[in-house]
């Protein structure tokens, strides 16, 4: 994994930001998307610098630590969007588009589930981009390079689901694509193995009879398997859509990720962050309109259908969006979250509001006559 590229001083990431920005006339499609890619990159190495170097050597544990990531992406995207405009986003109407965030946020009340987080991006035309990541942090005694893949979801419930049911031929299913996985195959060739044994439509089972459920005990990088399987089937990057993220504990180290369907290879979780790549750069992808080698592209409009099956599959995930405006960030988050999810949000500027008329003489304020 290579070294981590430190962002530019304020004054280099002010000029980043206004280089091709057109800010004054209209942007074709093409130019707006490259504009918040461009965006993306920046204020994702900043959120990632930034955290990395406050949180990490106290050593938190993933839930707030992916907390302060959104938090620190807000302000990271909305530090330089101001700065595109040239003026601290005072000058102007506030209206201007840029690359806004949107965060939900987890209630004080909810039980701890871990630091697993999703990204979901605007493409336009219709289409967004999902990835999700589930995050990790080193125990005691452990290598800040080794992957931990041993948590088992509902550890009191049996680990086996009882013969000839759904559940239990999803288990088996997913099973198969492990161990294929372990021997070296490529998940091509591991889904090739479901088709020829009639198990591809178990591993994909979903609802109150999958594998997934209170009832069963399962490993959690079985769920993330699971969810990596449905991107497969759908048109999703070449890297994958799942990733694991390992966030630093008791240093200032640079996080890492790895796709899940790399992380069950031959040598598992041991050395994983050598056939990982960087974090940032995963996050910026993930941010980008325009990276498509990274995430699960679809259709808008299915976004209700998939956002119960990625919970059932992930609970307790929370979501982050990123679109033009700050309205259409918030209003992608509440679509996976749900209409009653606490939505984290820098808004948008209001509008300057036009000088009041001056009054007529013999004319009250507010009406139109004597």
């Amino acid at each position: 994994m290579t070294a981590l590229q430190w962002t530019p001083g304020l004054q280099e990431l002010a000029a980043a930001c206004r280089s091709g920005t057109l800010y004054g006339r209209p942007e074709a499609p093409a130019e707006q998307a490259e504009r918040r890619a461009r965006f993306s990159r920046l204020a994702a190495h900043l959120a990632v610098r930034n955290q990395m170097m406050w949180l990490g050597p106290p050593g938190v544990d993933e839930e707030t630590q992916t907390a302060a990531l959104f938090g620190l992406l807000a302000t990271a995207l909305s530090t330089v969007t101001l700065l595109a405009r040239g003026d601290g986003g005072v000058g102007g109407q506030g209206r201007e588009p840029g690359c806004y965030w949107a965060h939900q946020r987890k209630r004080a009340d909810e039980p701890r589930t871990g630091g697993d987080f999703g990204v979901i991006c605007d493409l336009g035309d219709g289409d967004v981009k999902l990835t999700l990541f589930q995050a990790k942090r080193p125990w005691e005694g452990d290598e800040f390079e080794d992957l931990r893949m041993d948590h088992q979801v509902h550890s009191s419930k049996p680990d086996t689901p009882p013969a000839d049911t759904p559940a239990s031929e999803q288990k088996q299913a997913l099973d198969l694509v492990v161990q294929s996985l372990a021997a070296g195959d490529g998940l091509d060739d591991a889904v090739e193995q479901l088709i020829e044994h009639s198990l591809w439509q178990a591993a994909l089972c979903t609802g109150p009879e999958s594998l997934f459920v209170p009832a069963y005990s399962y490993r959690q990088s079985t769920a993330l398997l699971a969810a990596a399987l449905h991107g497969w089937n759908s048109d999703c990057g070449r890297a994958g859509w799942c990733f694991y993220v390992q966030w630093p504990y008791g240093e200032a180290r640079e996080p890492w990720a790895i796709s899940a369907v790399a992380a069950l290879g031959p040598r598992g979780g041991r050395g994983a962050m050598m056939r990982g790549v960087r974090f940032v750069d995963v996050l910026a992808h993930a941010l980008s309109p325009v990276c498509q080698d990274i995430g699960w592209i679809l259709p808008r409009r299915d976004v209700a259908v998939w956002a119960p099956i990625i919970s059932g599959l992930m609970p307790g995930l929370v979501w982050g969006g990123s679109a033009e405006t700050a309205e259409g960030a918030a209003a992608l988050v509440r679509e996976l979250a749900g209409p009653q999810a606490d939505i984290r949000q820098i808004p948008q500027g209001p509008a300057v509001a036009a000088p009041a008329p001056a009054p007529t003489p013999g004319v009250r304020p507010g009406t139109t006559g004597p």
